[in-house]
Order: structure tokens, then sequence, then C-alpha cells
């Protein structure tokens, strides 16, 4: 969901975040968390057809939880930029859905071709119109896409 199996570009996976944006972002972190977080939000929201209601639920929710640990986000981070699951995708022997948003600014629609490569299997849904957070922006119309697979 909103996802991609190598979130950081390399030579041979090009549809991906490129490296020195998500350089420059790591390092804004440990330089301001909190406008970083902001950021971030936008980043999930732009895009998106109500960005305003996005921006607002995810502010919301992140007012209601404890600030986030630096240490823990440092190792996110490290997950996203060395984890490469692209033989894990291609291995999987079971239905696999991925849901993909048309505008998204994070995991670009552009990686079906090649993901459709390494997983000739795999059903993919792009959802028009919406941002990063397609479950936060539409949650009942991407329930809809999900309960569609699962009942095929």
């Amino acid at each position: 969901l909103a996802s991609n199996p190598r979130f950081v570009q390399t030579d041979d996976w090009p549809c991906a975040m490129p490296q020195e944006v998500f350089e420059t972002f790591s390092a804004s972190l440990a330089d301001d968390q909190q406008q970083t977080l902001q950021r971030f939000i936008m980043l999930q929201a732009k895009g998106a057809n109500q960005p305003r209601q996005v921006i607002k639920q995810l502010s919301e929710q992140l007012a209601q939880q404890h600030e986030p640990k630096p240490e823990a986000l440092q190792a996110g981070l490290k997950c996203l930029a060395e984890w490469d699951l692209r033989d894990a995708l291609a291995t999987v022997n079971c239905p696999t859905q991925m849901i993909l948003a048309e505008n998204d600014h994070l995991i670009p629609v552009s990686l079906v071709e090649d993901v459709q490569k390494l997983q000739p299997k795999l059903r993919i849904d792009v959802m028009p119109g919406l941002g990063h957070a397609p479950f936060i922006s539409q949650p009942q119309q991407c329930q809809l896409v999900i309960e569609q697979f699962i009942h095929e």
C-alpha cells in the first residue's frame, strides 16, 4: 500500500526517490525534527484531491501521540535507505496486490512496469487523484479496492 520494494534509487532501480533528496531529508531530520515532520506531512498530502484534510488529520494524529524519538526516526530512515525487497517480491507465490496513488510524490507510479517484471502475477491498482496516503484521504475507496481483490 503506497510502497516501493526499493525506496531509494540505485543504478538498477531508477523508479524510486533520488538518493540526494533522501539524504537531504534525513539530514534535516537531525537538524530540526519538528519542522521535518511537518514537511513530511505536507509530502503525504501533496497530490491528494483534498490536501488540507489530509494535513489536518495527520497533524492531529501526530499531536495526540508522544513526540517520536529521533533515534527511532533515524532507524526508520536507515531501513528505507538500505532495504531492498525486490528479490523477496519476485519470489512471492500467493495472490498479491499493490495499491498506488496516481499523484504520489514519494512512491512514483512509474514503478508499475518494473515491479510487474519482478512479479508478473502482482495485481496493481492505481487510485486516481490521490497522494501518498490514499488510506487516509479516501479510506472507504481504499477499502473497496482491497475488498475487490480479496473477493476475486
